[in-house]
């Protein structure tokens, strides 16, 4: 169903649209529900009979042994729930009370209606959409969330959400880093979603400039990237780019049609000019540029201008953060999956 214009917005009929008095009545009712906690927890809290944390399950919570005080805790959690997830009142005070009661069968309700653009970000929302929702409301969620925040989106917080599979991703890398003399710096969400799309685009070859050429670099070898590794720094006088050997594969490439170079970020321009030259040696029919380093985009944008201005082009420039992630789900879930293939077949890895 297509977005509702402005104009039908206006059109609509009166009770389709929120009343003011009801609205003050939700909220109102939160307040009360929220004071009688509020008290009850100050009230209980000096005496040390109940010491609350928000963020820990209700069987976790330290309350001493009195069955009729915490079932008065619960009772007061429930109705401040129940206030709080009323037309998304207060979201975020409501789902973090369900997860702590253990009450995913409601989250998981709202979770279904989508994630709306009340007082949007709801970062809470997105978090429980993630957590709890289906790969398509998963996949939604990120899409709606991409499309209404491009700027602030890999600021969020997705490798806490996604904390178990970046444990075990992060693990696989460095195991791989350590056996092949790679140095091993923690991935991210916007490296192992750039890396999925840059798999996608079928480069024949990969080189990182070390030794700054970020995780990105190491991800794709480790999936199975041709890649290889170049040495420079901007203040060598006499001596130019050379191949490093590490890696899975050190031998010294002769030909490659479509090259990406991984660099952190750039200054001068300088070492990615020399890298240029040096990999025009290969005779490539394209040669881009990922920097890894997104949030010196405007720094990079400048040393763009000034190797432009100097006759160096590369035919693509640009971040990992201008990746699209609206398959960032699929990304981290398919990376697992190959690294753990790699364990099986590299079982010294």
């Amino acid at each position: 169903m297509p977005e509702p214009r402005p104009e039908d917005l206006i059109k609509a009929p009166a009770e389709n649209l929120p009343k003011p008095e009801e609205t003050q009545e939700r909220e109102q009712r939160y307040r009360e529900a929220k004071k009688k906690l509020d008290d009850f927890l100050e009230f209980w809290g000096n005496r040390g009979a109940v010491k609350y944390n928000q963020f820990a399950p209700f069987d976790e919570q330290e309350i001493c042994d009195d069955p009729a005080l915490k079932d008065e805790l619960h009772t007061l959690l429930e109705n401040v729930a129940v206030a709080a997830m009323d037309e998304d009142t207060d979201i975020s005070m409501g789902l973090s009370i369900l997860e702590s009661l253990g009450r995913v069968g409601e989250i998981k309700t709202r979770v279904g209606k989508g994630i709306g653009r009340k007082e949007w970000p709801n970062y809470d929302l997105v978090e429980a959409t993630v957590r709890y929702g289906t790969p398509e409301q998963i996949d939604t969620a990120v899409s709606q969330f991409y499309e209404d925040n491009p700027k602030d989106f890999w600021a969020f917080e997705w490798r806490g959400i996604f904390h178990k599979e970046f444990q075990e991703i992060n693990t696989y890398l460095e195991n791989y880093s350590r056996k092949y003399n790679l140095q091993y710096k923690g991935a991210g969400p916007v490296e192992v979603n750039a890396a999925q799309e840059m798999l996608k685009r079928n480069y024949s070859l990969v080189v990182s400039v070390l030794w700054k050429g970020g995780t990105l670099p190491n991800i794709l070898e480790a999936l199975g990237q041709n890649t290889r590794h170049v040495e420079y720094h901007r203040d060598w006088k006499k001596q130019g780019p050379r191949w490093k050997k590490i890696g899975k594969d050190s031998s010294s490439p002769k030909r490659a049609e479509r090259i990406l170079v991984c660099e952190d970020d750039a200054v001068t321009g300088k070492t990615l000019g020399a890298v240029h030259a040096f990999l025009k040696r290969l005779s490539p029919e394209q040669l881009d540029v990922c920097l890894t380093s997104h949030s010196l985009r405007m720094r990079n944008q400048l040393a763009e201008e000034l190797m432009r201005m100097n006759g160096i082009r590369y035919d693509n420039f640009f971040d990992t953060a201008e990746i699209s992630p609206l398959h960032l789900r699929e990304n981290i879930q398919k990376t697992l999956d190959q690294l753990k293939m790699l364990s099986q077949t590299e079982p010294a890895v």
